[in-house]
């Protein structure tokens, strides 16, 4: 199969307003096996796992400029929630 069929590592940069500055950030695709985590989390039953949903799909896409990971979960749940819910929509 064709190597764009597949999800890339790839960074793309892309600016977002954090904090009232413009910003620039890397991003890569997220495998659907991430996403489907993402979403399992989110509809989870209690609350607890909810909470940990942006966390899970930031940290799962924010990349350094060469594609590597940049956060760990643990680092992402620790980011500011007006900082973690603008990264969400990027």
């Amino acid at each position: 199969m064709d190597d764009d069929l597949f999800v890339s590592e790839q960074a793309v940069e892309r600016t977002v307003k954090l904090a009232g500055k413009s910003r620039s950030i890397w991003i890569r695709e997220v495998s659907h096996t991430d996403w489907f985590k993402y979403a399992a989390i989110a509809r989870a039953d209690d609350l607890e796992t909810q909470s940990g949903a942006q966390a899970f799909i930031v940290s799962k896409s924010l990349c350094e400029p060469d594609g590597k990971l940049a956060l760990t979960l643990e680092r992402a749940a620790q980011l500011k929630s007006h900082v973690l819910a603008a990264l969400q929509t990027v």
